[in-house]
């Protein structure tokens, strides 16, 4: 190494050592610079108070730090600021605030603070628009000033559309809100629902519902009189009236329940009357009783539930779900018609309908007269007249279906008269049970059309357990009708329900049937006759006394007449003829089952008839068919004969007589004794008969 390279090794550390040991402060804060944050400024420098200058005083490393305010723009100029754009300044410029409580800075209306008013915005920044000062409308579709509670919202004011109240219960019907009286219409009118209707009633005209409670409201000792001139709607409850209509309506009950509603006639009057000519009325689900008949237009006292009655246009009378009960026509000195209804020229149909416990003179239930009628489950029940003690009438078409007449009373004769003159009755499942009358105890069909009843299936159609305590049976027919009748029960004595006396007669005829019966009449008899000649004439004898065959009934026939050949001696021999029965051919005591005497016999051979007889005869039953006589001698023929079939009816067991010089007539119920014989060769001449249906 040289000397002068070794010098300026020595030199440079020399130096170097040198100014470690010297202090450098170029501002002269006194402030090393190697401390100091800015040697080139005395104001900055570690420990120095900062000031709001843009520089970092102290040292710390941030400039202004803890001297700066912030401030918020204020665009709305309402003394509140943005909070998103806030910043850090040394004093505040023009149009900022030391706030950024704003939450709408376009909107000088909008601050922290403000009074909230209801305007859509948000004035007191609270977070809520319009909290506390709106109010809450109803949706009002209606219209009537009271709102849908279930469709409510908040509102500044109430707008068109919409009620200031939730209290509407209907908001679809004007006619509906708390304001509104309450009405017998099945509506809450009132919005109250502790608000009853019951013994309200309600007129309606042309929607228009109007309370006409005080006109319908009487007491049982003075019933309210009313005219009804349009629909009408009863409330349940009670109402003691006596109305008149006028003009086309219907009349009904608001709950579809007759139980439920009464209209009571007070026993003053008819509960209903209309007898104006061309209405059309309808009835549904309401009771009438305790109605008293009136005199009506026509004369007669009638109609203590209804009185339906025109003059020259017939009126059209409908019932549905309606129950006449315990109304009454009567009187101690005039005939009367229809407890529970009475129609006159007045076409009526009624459905689903009970009448019961009804009492008239002539047609205890109804008594429908001129008059068109149709029954469809209707009940005819317990009600009593002298004649058709549940319904009588006549003149017109009727039609029954799916109906009873059961338990009806008549004093005189027919549990129910059906005079239809020319017209047909039509009865499809009809029940008649239980009837009674001192005649004809079920019902009776008159006229010269035609009479079709028919049964569906087992049991449907029934005519059993009926009582006649007379001549006529359950079920008389006219002679002049065209009869079908298909799939009917008469009642049997195994079952219980047989009727009392004879099931059927027509015209002079009279037959025993029992269930499923199906048959047809015509010309005044039923079924089909057959006929046999017993016997023959080969050989021929004389008597006086008694004289005839017996045989023993196999079927529930009808005998129409039987004819022996004989004949007198005398042009005034005088005979008589009788059907007699017992329980044995040799039981000797024969009862009279029928009579026919003083008939003058014939004095040249031939059959002598008894004419008509038409009794029914019961299987298992012996029968006798004998002629008397005591005043002259009886001529007859006999032969051996082989035939033991009678008409059908049944088989021949032999011969009846007893000699007698002195015979008295005999009627019916009487018994005469009666001795049996049989002989191959001794069989009388006989014709007989009769009808099995």
């Amino acid at each position: 190494m040289s000397r002068a390279l070794l010098t300026g090794i020595t030199l440079a550390i020399t130096l170097s050592v040198a100014c470690r040991g010297k202090t450098d402060d170029a501002d002269g804060d006194g402030v090393n610079a190697a401390d100091d944050c800015d040697d080139n400024n005395a104001n900055n420098y570690p420990g120095n108070a900062e000031s709001c200058d843009g520089i970092d005083n102290d040292c710390d490393g941030i400039a202004d730090n803890g001297v700066t305010i912030t401030v918020y723009v204020d665009a709305d100029g309402d003394g509140f600021g943005n909070p998103e754009y806030g910043q850090a300044v040394c004093t505040k410029p023009a149009g900022y605030v030391d706030n950024g409580d704003d939450c709408d800075d376009g909107d000088p209306d909008n601050y922290a603070g403000n009074t909230e008013v209801c305007d859509g915005g948000d004035n007191d920044c609270d977070g809520v628009v319009d909290n506390g000062v709106t109010i809450t409308a109803y949706l009002d579709e209606d219209d009537d000033g009271f709102g849908d509670p279930q469709q409510g919202e908040l509102a500044c004011e109430v707008v068109s559309g919409f009620a200031d109240n939730g209290d509407d219960c209907d908001d679809d019907d004007a006619s509906i809100n708390p304001a509104m009286p309450e009405l017998c219409d099945g509506f809450d009118n009132d919005c109250d629902s502790n608000t009853s209707e019951d013994s309200m009633a309600s007129a309606i005209d042309n929607g228009v519902i109007t309370d006409i409670t005080p006109h319908v409201t009487g007491t049982n000792s003075s019933p309210a009189l009313f005219e009804l001139s349009t629909d009408t709607v009863f409330c349940d409850g009670t109402f003691y009236v006596n109305l008149l209509v006028s003009e086309d309506l219907a009349i009904w009950s608001v709950n579809a329940d007759a139980g439920a509603t009464t209209l009571d006639g007070g026993g003053s009057g008819s509960v209903l009357t209309i007898n104006t000519d061309g209405l059309e009325v309808r009835l549904q689900d309401l009771s009438l009783t305790n109605g008293l008949g009136q005199v009506t237009q026509l004369g007669s006292i009638a109609g203590g539930g209804i009185v339906c009655e025109a003059v020259n246009n017939p009126i059209e009378l409908s019932l549905d779900g309606v129950v006449l009960h315990h109304n009454e026509a009567i009187s101690s000195t005039e005939v009367t018609f229809g407890g529970g209804l009475f129609a006159f020229e007045c076409d009526v149909e009624m459905t689903n309908t009970e009448v019961f416990s009804n009492v008239s003179v002539y047609g205890g239930g109804l008594s429908t007269w001129y008059s068109e009628v149709s029954l469809d489950g209707v009940t005819l029940d317990s009600n009593q007249a002298y004649v058709g003690a549940g319904w009588m009438h006549g003149d017109g078409e009727v039609k029954v279906r799916n109906s009873q007449l059961v338990g009806n009373q008549a004093e005189v004769s027919l549990g129910s008269l059906i005079d239809a003159v020319s017209f047909d009755v039509e009865f499809y499942d009809v029940i008649v049970d239980g009837n009674s009358a001192a005649n004809g105890g079920g019902l009776g069909v008159y006229g010269d059309g035609a009479f079709t009843w028919e049964g569906s299936g087992s049991g449907s159609s029934a005519l059993t357990s009926n009582t006649d305590d007379g001549y006529v049976g359950a079920l008389y027919l006219d002679e002049n009708l065209t009869a079908t009748v298909t799939n009917v029960d008469f009642g049997t004595s195994a079952g219980g329900d047989d009727n009392s006396l004879y099931d059927l007669t027509i015209g002079d005829y009279s037959y025993t049937l029992g269930d499923a019966a199906s048959f047809s009449c015509y010309g005044g008899t039923c079924g089909s006759p057959t006929g046999t000649y017993l016997g023959g004439t080969a050989d021929s004898g004389s008597y006086t006394g008694f004289l005839g065959i017996a045989f023993l009934a196999s079927t529930n026939g009808t005998l129409n007449y039987f004819a022996p050949y004989s004949y007198s001696n005398a042009s005034t021999c005088e005979g008589d003829f009788y059907v007699v029965s017992n329980s044995s051919f040799s039981g000797g005591s024969w009862t009279v089952e029928w009579a026919d005497t003083g008939n003058v016999t014939p004095t040249s051979p031939g059959y002598a008839s008894t004419g008509v007889v038409g009794i029914p005869l019961e299987s298992g039953t012996y029968y006798g068919l004998v002629w008397s006589n005591s005043e002259c001698t009886i001529y007859y023929r006999y032969a051996s004969s082989t035939d033991t079939s009678v008409a059908d009816l049944g088989t021949y067991e032999g011969y009846l007589y007893q000699a007698s010089t002195s015979i008295t007539d005999y009627e019916v119920g009487d018994t005469i004794t009666l001795y049996d014989g049989t002989s191959s060769s001794f069989d009388l001449r006989m014709y007989v008969n009769g009808t099995e249906l």
